[in-house]
């Protein structure tokens, strides 16, 4: 064994594993905001995952194996994911109006594979009770343990008659995977 391969095994050994882990799967993000009359009624969600996930995603959903998804086995999917498991998806969404977690329900899912084979999840976060649209607020998706990655779109859609900014940063008041990261969330400013 070289002196170099030596050397990079022991510097390996001396790295805490959780350093070389990483994301196993990639969700691109876009998020609009709804609301009606000055008050925020929840948020439309677009999720578009990644080739490697999509494949097999295509490979676990696709019953016949014909290579396309039927009604039949994109629904069985929605009544899994969105109906027996949609607990699942909590851990994953960060949303503060004004400071203060508030309790949701998901509803409208829909998913289909695009012509360029990959995955979409489209749902509504539906707030139980609407809340102030006027404020500060946090939204936000990542993973606890960091084995998916949302890579949040820098545009948050707002209603036309808001007057609302929004800045996508990493978020220093939450630390996530053992403290290594911060992960970007919207904060929203919305002055009426």
């Amino acid at each position: 064994m070289s002196r170099f391969i030596k050397v990079l095994v022991t510097l390996l050994m001396c790295v805490p594993s959780v350093a070389l882990a990483h994301p196993h799967i990639w969700v691109y993000t876009d998020v609009e905001v709804l609301a009606q009359g000055g008050l925020a009624t929840g948020l439309k969600v677009h999720w578009n995952f990644d080739e490697l996930y999509s494949a097999s995603f295509m490979h676990e959903a696709d019953q016949n194996g014909d290579r396309h998804l039927s009604q039949n086995e994109l629904q069985h999917t929605v009544d899994t994911v969105f109906g027996d498991n949609v607990v699942n998806l909590f851990p994953f969404m960060h949303i503060q109006f004004n400071q203060t977690k508030g309790d949701f329900t998901i509803q409208n899912p829909k998913i289909w594979m695009s012509e360029d084979e990959t995955l979409h999840y489209q749902f509504d976060i539906v707030l139980d009770q609407p809340v102030p649209l006027k404020g500060v607020h946090e939204i936000g998706f990542f993973d606890p343990e960091f084995y998916v990655s949302f890579e949040q779109n820098y545009d948050l859609r707002m209603p036309t008659d808001s007057n609302c900014k929004a800045a996508l940063e990493e978020n220093e008041k939450i630390t996530i995977y053992d403290g290594l990261i911060h992960p970007e969330t919207y904060t929203l400013n919305c002055e009426s």
